[in-house]
């Protein structure tokens, strides 16, 4: 497990290091603009970014081992920083948006690659019976720093500024491209002279047909689906419009519950991670309780009126959707061959990147047009049909369990 320390650690440094990049750059445009249309466009081009990275993937991520990549993608977007960094450090006000803009969606692509390499090196560096407690804990570390880089990242930015908080974004990610440096993985999955030569189409749709051809991946796709047409909902913006509308609270009660859906993803990647024996067994048990849970928490959150009791039902939200993804993502480790499976977590990354931009869409349509909680009850729906599908085509992850 020492090879996965490095993962860790690279994993810990990466999200702190974006967080911080990203309340910078969202601080610095809101301030330039004075338009927080603008200052608005920075999800949609990370979500623009992230899918066109992810998309493009496959054509490298077959060529170059994965630890190489993933260090590559991080100590580029190191000096992505650094550079604007000090573009902002010596054009302090007058730093062209454009600029700013294009920084966001070159950094966004990179992290795209970036995404995708990381998930498929975990199986390489570890055993199959370790894969569940390694997905568990790496969850938790990402969302552990995920919550303490929101929390301290805003003063931070206050107390630093832009530019300083930048180049200590840029210096964490330089530690993040560091460990993955270290990380010794297997050899033997790099594309063939005649792969290579096959052309870069092939590469691009080899997951895809992945997923439609193994019944367990094309299951994970319908969830994946009807799981992220309404994804949104527990964006931001949306989650504080139902704090004020419907609980009748402010931004403090808004901050406690994404803390709160934060810890119920902490506590069940860690013990899952940590408690759950025998996984491959346990995986269908947990993808179903895990959407079935989501279901039925999201509709139960749709219609509280009690700030209190929607903070718990949170940490429900939470605990079910961490224990979805985990199954679904150990899920793919067991049923894809080593070889294909960067391929296919870059198909994934590129539906779900997508799936969320639709959502963002969708949700602001329903709000506006039938009021937020009509957001909530959909999403509950949409979570209802993805666990029936799982449901009914149950014994798929009985014959994954018992393969192999």
């Amino acid at each position: 497990m020492k090879r996965l320390r490095y993962v860790l650690s690279g994993q810990a440094c990466s999200t702190l290091g974006d967080i911080l990049y990203i309340l910078a750059l969202v601080t610095t445009l809101y301030r330039q603009t004075g338009s927080a249309a603008v200052a608005a466009l920075f999800p949609l081009l990370r979500v623009i970014g992230m899918s066109t990275g992810s998309f493009g993937a496959p054509l490298v991520l077959r060529r170059y081992r994965l630890s190489r990549l993933l260090a590559f993608c991080l100590l580029v977007q190191c000096c992505g920083l650094a550079l604007l960094a000090l573009y902002l450090g010596t054009f302090a006000g007058r730093a062209q948006v454009e600029w700013l803009t294009s920084a966001v969606l070159v950094l966004s692509v990179l992290e795209g690659v970036a995404g995708p390499a990381r998930s498929s090196l975990v199986p390489r560096i570890v055993e199959n019976d370790e894969l569940l407690k390694a997905n568990g804990t790496l969850g938790a570390v990402s969302q552990a720093c995920s919550l303490a880089g929101w929390a301290g990242g805003a003063i931070a930015v206050s107390a630093l500024g832009s530019a300083a908080s930048l180049w200590v974004a840029a210096l964490l990610l330089l530690f993040a491209g560091v460990s993955s440096l270290l990380i010794r993985e297997e050899s033997g999955f790099e594309a063939s002279e005649e792969e290579e030569e096959a052309g870069g189409a092939k590469s691009l749709l080899q997951g895809w047909k992945m997923f439609l051809r193994v019944p367990s991946l094309r299951l994970l796709l319908w969830m994946d689906v009807w799981g992220g047409l309404l994804s949104a909902a527990f964006a931001g913006a949306l989650l504080l419009v139902f704090a004020e509308q419907q609980l009748g609270v402010g931004e403090v009660w808004w901050g406690w519950m994404n803390g709160a859906f934060c810890a119920g993803l902490i506590a069940a990647n860690w013990g899952i991670g940590q408690f759950v024996q025998d996984a491959r067994r346990k995986l269908a048990f947990l993808l179903l309780a895990g959407s079935g849970g989501l279901a039925l928490s999201v509709l139960i959150f749709s219609f509280t009126v009690h700030p209190e009791m929607a903070l718990a039902v949170m940490v429900v939200i939470g605990f079910a959707e961490s224990a979805a993804g985990l199954a679904g993502t150990t899920m793919i480790q067991f049923a894809a061959p080593k070889r294909e499976m960067p391929s296919v977590f870059a198909a994934r990354t590129t539906l779900i990147s997508v799936l969320f931009g639709v959502s963002l869409l969708v949700a602001g349509w329903l709000a506006d047009r039938y009021g937020i909680q009509m957001i909530y009850i959909g999403a509950s729906v949409c979570y209802a049909i993805s666990f029936l599908g799982a449901v009914w085509r149950r014994g798929v992850l009985r014959e994954m369990v018992n393969e192999r």
